[in-house]
């Protein structure tokens, strides 16, 4: 049984595959959505979806709404800190246990979701999230690839691009995803908003009821509530808005009742309209940056879907159709389309779907699966549209034990890793990655790959010479053309194109010979993006190499780690006064003379083949 997730920002959906293909929504407790919201208690113990909810009422400042919108942070301050790939873990283990109950039989395989903008940091996040949780055979896909799969089972074309338009709850998401059959689906460029979304329509309806209402005193305990009765009011106002909101897609008027109040307001249609208008408009902005930032020609678009709960606004697909000259393909439960397209054939094989019951509409036949490539070099993806965001990765394959064997490290001795024995779950590589590198006497490109077997991430590899050197290309060219030459000798350079990132973001360039640079400059001048990053790939490189005594250099209490440790803080240290005194107390010159011998030593252990 395969497991489908959509982890939403505000509410989390998720489908489940049966062994002969039978799909069906996962429901708790009774209904296709899940409130992506976790509560803490007293005790440390994790309540999700209504019943945190339901908990908030009375200890608010224990809960959080949207845990996927502060994946960046590290921590949420529940009572206690709380690490967030434990909030998002809460959210998949709830999921994994109604499948469970629902099917029968444990589940199998998850693939999960996410915005087609996310780097590795926040990927990494999702797979330390569901290997806490348990689950084995974790597969990520971006969101509109899934959504592009679930319209082409129902609308099977030929080769084309499709825009897949994504207004949630709280965000925006825009992706030009490229169908050609026989192929992988590619994203060819993405954007959006996170500051826009179907909650800013329920805020514009607030305004609007303030407003004829008047009594500001009343309406000071609904925006502020300090009492339990102040605080139910404001969660009944907020839910009555969005129902009435949802109702209006349907009617003309509806009759909202304001509690403290204590009235009846009629709103209609075309109100909303007006109100939610120039936010759309926001949306279509950001559809035509996509558009124009393609880094390839596009087709004519083949469709155009709409995917989250918002987008059945009747005006979302009117304002689309005027600025496309495309009618939108609507469908009944926007919502649930990306979690149903993630377990579809066309992404992880497998017999042909049944129809899932929520739409009553037969798919057409399977499309060919893609088959792999010789790696060649990957088309970079032109850098997002403001605010800046994370790059879009391409689809990855399951790797399932009859087809893939354990991948074998190209120098045994010089390996801290060790293949997992015959009888546990196989190693897979799953998110391979073309980086640039530069230290003080290379610069090029290789690969890092992470490998994987049913419990999180194992190891990150790379290209190695037969002796445990680093292989790091002049350019990508070179690199596809040693692949070509030795794909049987290492699976990581065997690995097909389409499942290759490279896109050219600042997050897969590490300039090492920079660094030490810039660490002598003042503290409160380092970048903390920067340093963080040059010292996960020097702490990868350093066991990856085998590095003599490179635990003193970058393991756990070097002065490399502790510096570390304060710049991933700095986000959450309220104060920057404080961050300052953390880093002035770090021996300075050790620190440089640290990452001047790890430099090196990475430097000496690379081979640049001619």
């Amino acid at each position: 049984m395969e497991l489908g997730v959509d982890l939403g920002t505000s509410s989390t959906v998720a489908f489940l595959r049966r062994d002969d293909g039978a799909t069906e929504p996962v429901l708790f407790d009774g209904a296709p959505l899940l409130p992506s919201a976790v509560f803490a208690d007293e005790s440390g113990q994790l309540l999700v979806g209504r019943d945190a909810v339901h908990s908030a009422r009375a200890r608010p400042e224990r809960f959080e709404g949207s845990p996927k919108s502060r994946i960046d942070e590290g921590a949420v301050f529940l009572g206690a800190e709380v690490p967030v790939e434990a909030l998002l873990g809460a959210l998949l283990h709830r999921a994994a246990a109604e499948a469970r109950r629902i099917g029968g039989v444990p589940v199998a395989g998850v693939t999960i979701c996410h915005p087609a903008s996310w780097g590795p940091n926040r990927r990494s996040v999702l797979q330390r999230a569901a290997a806490a949780t348990g689950l084995d055979r974790v597969r990520l896909v971006p969101e509109p690839v899934a959504a592009a799969a679930f319209h082409l089972r129902r609308h099977a074309t030929g080769p084309a691009d499709l825009l897949v338009y994504d207004l949630g709850a709280g965000t925006f998401d825009v992706a030009v995803v490229r169908h050609t059959p026989g192929a992988a689906l590619e994203v060819l460029s993405s954007g959006g908003l996170d500051d826009t979304g179907g909650q800013d329509v329920d805020a514009a309806i607030v305004g609007l009821l303030r407003e004829r209402c008047g009594r500001p005193e009343l309406w000071a305990r609904l925006d502020n509530p300090v009492t339990v009765a102040d605080r139910a009011a404001r969660r009944q106002l907020w839910d009555d808005v969005r129902s009435a909101k949802e109702m209006l897609s349907r009617v003309a008027t509806t009759t909202l009742f304001l509690p403290l109040l204590e009235t009846d307001q009629i709103v209609t249609r075309a109100e909303v309209e007006r109100l939610a208008a120039p936010l759309i408009q926001r949306t279509l902005d950001a559809v035509a940056v996509t558009l124009a930032n393609s880094p390839v020609p596009l087709r004519p678009l083949g469709g155009v879907v709409l995917v989250g709960g918002a987008s059945r606004m009747p005006l979302v697909a009117t304002m689309l159709h005027r600025a496309l000259n495309i009618p939108p393909t609507t469908i009944d439960q926007p919502e649930l389309v990306v979690a149903a397209g993630s377990i579809d054939p066309l992404l992880i094989g497998g017999p042909a779907l049944a129809v899932p019951q929520p739409f009553a509409q037969p798919f057409a036949q399977p499309l060919a699966q893609p088959q792999p490539q010789v790696f060649a070099q990957p088309q970079p993806v032109s850098p997002q549209p403001v605010p800046p965001q994370q790059p879009p990765v391409p689809p990855q394959p399951f790797a399932h034990p009859q087809a893939t064997p354990a991948w074998q490290p190209a120098a045994p001795p010089h390996q801290a890793w060790q293949p997992p024995a015959p009888a546990g779950p196989p190693a897979v590589i799953t998110i391979v990655e073309l980086i640039s590198v530069s230290t003080p006497a290379y610069t090029g490109v290789t690969l890092r790959g992470q490998l994987h077997a049913g419990f999180g991430v194992m190891e990150h590899i790379f290209p190695a010479t037969a002796d445990g050197g680093l292989l790091l290309f002049s350019d990508a060219n070179a690199l596809a053309r040693h692949a070509v030459a030795h794909a049987a000798e290492d699976s990581l350079l065997a690995t097909p194109a389409w499942r290759v990132r490279n896109d050219g973001a600042d997050e897969l360039r590490f300039d090492l010979d920079l660094l030490p640079e810039h660490l002598a400059a003042p503290p409160e001048t380092w970048l903390p993006g920067f340093v963080c990053r040059c010292r996960d790939l020097a702490a990868q490189l350093a066991i990856f190499l085998d590095l003599p005594d490179a635990d003193d250099l970058v393991g756990e209490h070097s002065v490399i780690d502790r510096a570390d440790d304060i710049l991933r803080r700095v986000r959450n240290d309220p104060s920057a006064r404080a961050v300052r005194r953390k880093l002035a107390r770090l021996d300075h010159a050790q620190l440089l003379e640290d990452w001047a011998e790890l430099i090196d030593r990475i430097d000496r252990s690379i081979v640049q083949p001619g």
